[in-house]
């Protein structure tokens, strides 16, 4: 039955040549999938970091320390046709803004007007710091930069200020500020507000403390419909040897707070640099900066698109502590259930620093989380699980293992069965996925870890866990479906 209404659902779609959009603003239940790298027409053996989008998604800007006119790292410009389209061979943006001076970070307005972007100016009489935000604007999409203006002390300061992000509407500039005597850390996020989207800026201040950290926070990217803030985080960097990763927090409306910030799933988040990121005009994909393998310089831009879950772990939420799983619980997004013999510990919610949050199994005896999901109305569907080992003290008789079933149906997601196996896994996230077959009407996930070691503790941490697929439309929505197929083809 579930085939069949997927060929039906398929074949109306076809018939109807009608698409669905997604309406629905990014939240904790969407989830960005594997990236791919934008490829060797934009992407060289040097450092291409820090894109922009125009507004119609046709315009790319960003820096590169590439061969260009000046030395050091300069802005460069490609565009394409369409959404989707090859991007053309980049060029330098020229003078007058590039100069010798590095200009880094741009940011590109709405109407396209308008350039923001960072620059180590130390000659200009302008400058307030040895790094400070500038912008250039344009009469046209087509017309020359003009010289570029520093936007003086309610933005800059004595500090180093950089990575701006200029807001859809033009009257919030976000920006990052290092070493700030009002700050919590090494860099943090800032903002500066304005009434108009052309008139002066009014106000500066802190992002606060939902952001920023005692380590690395900065390069802010709001969202194209204002809910949705990405930044580059390392809570724990406390110098230059950071661990830099995408973090994301999600509001309900303009006025709203913002919520907890988390990491993105290691899917993109790996154990090398990512950072960077803009939002694409959809709001659904990003644009990023990393330095993982398959790059083919010292960093190269990426993209990944987000899409939202059936079920996903709620660790994430704010209000979630640490505590056992000593009951049922639904920390994880849906019911769910502990099995295990006496003696260890249970397994528990660890949390780290302001806002992370994972399921950790750390016990001398065996221990088991499950729960099952109900896929009946989904096709294509898929899971994934982040995981990260955090013991070095496993023996020949310890094992860990995450599989999904389907009554005598099974599906191993992971499993770690020798003492090389489990420690090769040491450090990092890992991110885990599979494909679940179309005519599973159900998926049962079990988490599983035992030891027996006589050496210490041993301890399994499982996070951004979540499954995935495609709605199958109701009855009702497949007879609509239908008749418009039928008018359609009456009409020719």
């Amino acid at each position: 039955m579930k085939l069949l209404a997927r060929s039906v659902f398929f074949f109306l779609l076809c018939s109807a040549a009608c698409a669905t959009t997604v309406d629905d603003p990014l939240r904790p239940g969407w989830f960005f999938q594997p990236p791919a790298n934008l490829g060797p027409m934009i992407n060289s053996v040097y450092k291409e970091t820090e894109p922009t989008l125009s507004a119609d998604g046709l315009t790319l800007i960003f820096a590169s320390d590439r061969l260009g006119v000046f030395p050091g790292r300069d802005l460069w410009q490609s565009t394409r046709t369409s959404i989707g389209g090859a991007w053309t061979l980049p060029a330098p943006l020229g003078s007058p803004v590039n100069t010798t001076a590095n200009e880094s970070a741009p940011s590109l307005s709405a109407n396209g007007l308008t350039l923001y972007f960072s620059s180590h100016r130390s000659d200009d009489p302008n400058t307030h710091g040895a790094n400070d935000v500038w912008k250039t604007t344009r009469t046209s999409a087509t017309a020359d930069w003009g010289v570029p203006t520093n936007l003086g002390s309610v933005v800059n300061s004595s500090y180093d200020d950089g990575d701006p992000d200029i807001s859809p509407d033009g009257r919030t500039l976000h920006y990052g500020r290092f070493r700030s005597p009002e700050g919590a850390g090494n860099w943090d996020v800032w903002l500066a507000t304005r009434a108009t989207d052309n008139g002066p800026w009014q106000t500066s201040q802190n992002a606060g403390s939902v952001f920023n950290t005692p380590g690395y926070d900065s390069k802010p990217s709001l969202s194209r419909d204002g809910l949705a803030l990405m930044y580059t985080s390392d809570p724990e960097a406390v110098s230059s040897d950071r661990q830099l990763d995408l973090w994301l927090s999600t509001r309900a409306s303009h006025a709203g707070a913002w919520a907890a910030p988390f990491r993105l799933s290691a899917a993109v988040n790996t154990r090398d640099t990512e950072q960077d990121s803009v939002f694409l005009p959809t709001d659904r994909s990003i644009y990023f900066r990393s330095d993982r393998p398959g790059s083919y310089g010292d960093h190269d831009l990426w993209m990944s698109t987000a899409i939202p879950s059936i079920a996903y772990s709620r660790l994430r939420d704010p209000g979630i502590g640490a505590r056992d799983y000593t009951a049922a619980g639904d920390e994880l997004g849906f019911t769910t259930t502990v099995l295990g013999s006496t003696g260890g510990a249970e397994p528990f919610v660890g949390v780290a620093e302001q806002y992370e949050r994972w399921l950790s199994m750390r016990s001398t005896h065996a221990r088991t989380v499950f729960d099952t999901v109900d896929l009946i109305n989904f096709v294509d569907a898929e899971f994934t699980i982040d995981v990260r080992n955090s013991s070095t003290s496993w023996e020949a008789e310890d094992f860990v293992s995450v599989t999904l079933s389907n009554g005598p149906q099974n599906i191993s997601v992971l499993g770690l069965d020798t003492p090389d196996g489990l420690e090769a896994a040491e450090g990092p996230w890992r991110n885990y996925r599979v494909s679940i077959p179309d005519d599973w009407a159900q998926a049962t996930l079990t988490v599983i870890s035992s030891s027996n070691s006589t050496r210490g503790a041993e301890q399994f941490d499982f996070d951004n866990i979540a499954f995935f697929g495609t709605p199958i439309p109701e009855p009702s929505s497949l007879i609509l479906f239908a008749l418009s197929a039928l008018l359609l083809f009456r009409r020719r």
